[in-house]
């Protein structure tokens, strides 16, 4: 916000959160740079405006993407302009989806987002944990960032790796999924 403010480009910075504890955390650290929301994503998304030509990104830090799923959704709507970055793991993502007998998987959650573009990178750790950037603008190569289009073959792999577990990967491409790509080896 700091080199927003020097080349005076007008912005606004909002965080959701409903937890008091983590609210006050954000108090101390943010001080009057943003605009803090106690409340949950649900209650935000019901008071969102229409604003078709707000730019902007909405960051989602969450281990699960259930929880801002219908709040991404809205946003979209909404405010289409806005990109949508989510830091997640997809280990307890699909932990949580089958738990709770889920059928709707991360790219069926991308779809019902709604966004024309999407862009992963690698994910890092047992956690497989990623960033996932969904536009509706134009993205060329951003392969030196280590991003991947999804509708790339390197992309659309790693997002099938986020999507399925180990053993719906290895019954629909017949090969064992690794951490950090595909065990082409039959050992």
């Amino acid at each position: 916000m700091n080199i927003l403010d020097r080349h005076c480009i007008p912005h606004e910075a909002g965080l959701i959160n409903h937890d008091e504890h983590e609210i006050d955390s954000l108090r101390g650290v943010i001080k009057k740079r943003a605009s803090i929301f106690h409340m949950d994503n649900m209650t935000f998304s019901s008071k969102l405006k229409k604003r078709k030509q707000q730019y902007g990104l909405a960051y989602f830090d969450n281990d699960n993407l259930r929880f801002c799923h219908e709040l991404a959704k809205t946003i979209t709507a909404c405010r289409p302009k806005i990109d949508l970055l989510f830091y997640f793991g997809a280990t307890n993502d699909k932990r949580v989806q089958k738990a709770n007998g889920e059928s709707q998987t991360l790219i069926n959650k991308m779809t019902d987002i709604g966004k024309d573009v999407w862009l992963i990178k690698e994910p890092v750790s047992r956690m497989q944990r990623t960033f996932l950037l969904g536009t509706n603008g134009k993205f060329g190569s951003w392969k030196k960032e280590g991003w991947h289009l999804v509708s790339t073959d390197s992309g659309f792999d790693i997002l099938e790796r986020m999507n399925l577990t180990k053993k719906e990967y290895t019954e629909k491409y017949g090969r064992q999924m690794t951490l950090f790509g595909v065990n082409n080896n039959e050992n």
